[in-house]
């Protein structure tokens, strides 16, 4: 009796601890379709160990963070034959290894992407996969050190050209070269402590600038204090912008009334009530109302959110628009902004920001204040946005990662209507 053929054994999983295609599937949705890392983050992260999930998010982050850097060290080791799609994909995540987690032998990332591009695409792509991580390992310090200097060379490759024009035209080409290596740094998470509590802390928070907190110890041990309300997470820009318009408004109104508008989802409306005002908080989008509510309801109830823009009392103190933006300021929240936003989008949000600023100085009353911020540091949404109003000007603030105090990018405009 002739036998019948053995089955063929299914392609053997990669059984090292990374989630190497997760990692893959993450970054392809993010360069190539512009889709937010946070989300895409989220969709594949379901049934994933913390560990797995830490690592997840630190090498996507990271890659989007770093990645016209990787793409220039590829182009430039691979010679004649610059890989696209998904082999492109997988030597930035080997490069991002060897070059910035140093947790990690750069030979073990070499010999874990050398196999797994073995199994998947065949011994030649593998084979010509190794030649270009071991070079890049044999050049590793030259590259860091390289990467390590403020200058234009730099910048090209870790911010779009178009921001480096806007930018260096306001600010000048050595500011967009310090930016941009500043913008390599990971995110701090910064807290401040709800007034009402009394609370003990110990050696994981440092006091970071007056009423801001800086948290050095594990998320997952910060999480159940933040559900109970005990903090409030609040980058040290957003804490300044807040303390800092609060001191200045306050001259002429010791309580006032302020108007926060685009408020979801409510970090704002927390600090100002925290600082003593009297908050009533509104955002147009319904979806975003309900996040607004439940952040304020837990951690600063006496403020008010409006369900209707028909219910808007003009007659404040203070009105606040926190303007929709391209986020070029979260370069280190949220890296892949810098890849993921167009110039239709940037010609969009302007449109958004002139004409919010507009509709609401028409109506404010004479005699209040309005701050408009946006987390971005393109001149044409910050600086240039506000120059029909100058002459109103009270104070302005630019706030950068490689400026002093290092902190998100924002820009912000106090004025007063006359």
């Amino acid at each position: 009796m002739k036998s019948s053929p053995a089955p063929k054994s299914a392609p053997k999983k990669d059984q090292s601890f990374p989630p190497r295609e997760a990692a893959l599937k993450v970054l392809a949705r993010t360069i190539q379709d512009r889709i937010a890392l946070d989300e895409c983050l989220h969709q594949e992260t379901h049934g994933m160990s913390p560990r797995e999930i830490a690592w997840l998010w630190e090498v996507t982050s990271g890659v989007c963070r770093t990645r016209g850097f990787l793409e220039h060290v590829i182009d430039g080791l691979a010679l004649a034959k610059p890989p696209t799609g998904k082999l492109r994909r997988r030597l930035m995540l080997a490069l991002y290894g060897i070059f910035f987690q140093d947790s990690i032998a750069p030979e073990r990332v070499v010999d874990e992407t050398v196999e797994s591009i073995k199994r998947d695409e065949g011994a030649p792509v593998a084979k010509f996969a190794n030649a270009v991580l071991r070079k890049a390992v044999s050049s590793r310090d030259e590259w860091k050190k390289w990467l390590a200097q403020p200058t234009p060379q730099v910048s090209e490759r870790l911010l779009p050209s178009g921001w480096i024009r806007a930018m260096g035209r306001k600010y000048g080409a050595e500011w967009v070269s310090k930016l941009a290596v500043a913008s390599l740094g990971r995110p701090d998470i910064y807290l401040r402590t709800n007034p009402a509590r009394q609370l003990q802390l110990n050696a994981d928070f440092e006091q970071a600038d007056l009423d801001a907190l800086k948290f050095v110890g594990t998320f997952s041990e910060l999480r159940p204090r933040l559900e109970d309300g005990d903090f409030l997470v609040q980058d040290l820009s957003s804490q300044i912008l807040i303390r800092e318009n609060f001191a200045e408004v306050s001259k002429r109104f010791p309580k006032p009334r302020v108007l926060d508008l685009c408020a979801a989802p409510g970090g704002k409306s927390v600090g100002l009530a925290w600082t003593g005002a009297d908050v009533e908080a509104y955002d147009v989008h319904a979806n975003r109302r309900e996040s607004l509510k439940q952040n304020v309801g837990r951690l600063a109830p006496q403020v008010r959110v409006l369900d209707e823009e028909h219910e808007i009392d003009w007659n404040r103190d203070w009105v606040w628009i926190d303007a929709p933006c391209s986020g070029s300021g979260l370069l280190k929240r949220h890296p892949e902004v810098r890849w993921t936003k167009s110039e239709q989008d940037s010609t969009s949000l302007r449109a958004t920001q002139q004409k919010l600023l507009a509709n609401v100085w028409a109506k404010l009353p004479s005699g209040s204040y309005l701050t408009y911020t946006v987390c971005s540091l393109l001149p044409e949404e910050g600086p240039i946005a506000i120059d029909p109003y100058r002459e109103n000007l009270v104070k302005e603030w630019v706030l950068a990662p490689h400026l002093e105090p290092s902190t998100d990018g924002f820009y912000g405009a106090l004025l007063l209507k006359k």
